[in-house]
């Protein structure tokens, strides 16, 4: 049985600043700020079953830098790989992580599991725009001679195969259990890449995820290793995560 995924409440999968449509035309060139992708193994045991993985994530880390930077290069796009050694762009980047970590647990599902019928709370509330900053960061850009920085970051699940048989067993309890009145089944999120592009001045422009629901050829996604290490899956994130930016800035 494939796992199952889940896709948010949003029409799409993706927030944008209002000015958006005009900015990107003074975007040339984009750094590529270092990747934080959380590994765990979901191993078979009632507490405890995820466990973190320092050396998977820096692996994940480093296949997703790789990834961006190769896709943005067949793309014709020109970007900029950036270390940890400019303070002012880390500064930066610890501004960025508080706003992720409020949309990554609204706008974005962060859960491992999560019921169908639980609500999740819009980020921002419906009816405001998606407006944040995280300061203005112009001179550390020009530095390195970008326009622009994407931010990445996510989690990735790795289950061994006693844990992928009991949460097949998990699913269909609580699928059953839903017919007769209780919660709805809860649902595996293997994986999660969100990508955030912000400006300049500091100027969150665009805000995306990509998830089994979403990525590119979603149809066949069950059937993939959902294994971020892997140059080939890496890729298909990445391009999935573009095409929802190039598809934000046609709108």
């Amino acid at each position: 049985m494939a796992l199952l995924s889940v896709t948010g409440c949003a029409s799409v999968p993706y927030r944008t600043h209002p000015e958006l449509l005009r900015a990107k035309d003074n975007i040339r060139t984009v750094g590529i700020m270092p990747v934080t992708v959380a590994g765990f193994v979901e191993q078979f045991s009632f507490t405890d079953s995820l466990v973190p993985r320092e050396d998977m994530s820096r692996q994940m880390s480093a296949a997703v830098t790789e990834a961006f930077r190769e896709e943005m290069a067949a793309q014709q796009g020109q970007s900029v790989v950036i270390g940890n050694e400019d303070q002012d762009l880390a500064d930066l980047a610890d501004l960025y992580s508080a706003i992720d970590y409020t949309a990554a647990r609204h706008f974005v599902p962060m859960a491992i599991y999560r019921g169908e019928n639980e609500y999740i709370e819009p980020f921002p509330p419906e009816g405001r725009p998606f407006v944040f900053s995280v300061g203005p960061a112009k001179v550390a850009m020009e530095r390195h001679s970008v326009d622009a920085v994407w931010f990445l970051s996510g989690f990735n699940c790795i289950p061994t195969t006693g844990a992928r048989v009991r949460d097949v067993v998990d699913f269909v309890i609580s699928l059953a259990g839903s017919y007769g009145g209780g919660g709805g089944p809860h649902i595996l999120v293997n994986f999660e890449l969100r990508g955030a592009l912000v400006a300049r001045d500091g100027t969150l422009l665009f805000y995306g995820k990509v998830t089994e629901g979403n990525i590119l050829g979603g149809d066949d996604a069950g059937s993939a290793a959902l294994d971020l290490r892997d140059a080939e899956f890496a890729r298909r994130c990445i391009r999935s995560l573009l095409a929802q930016y190039r598809q934000a800035v046609r709108e």
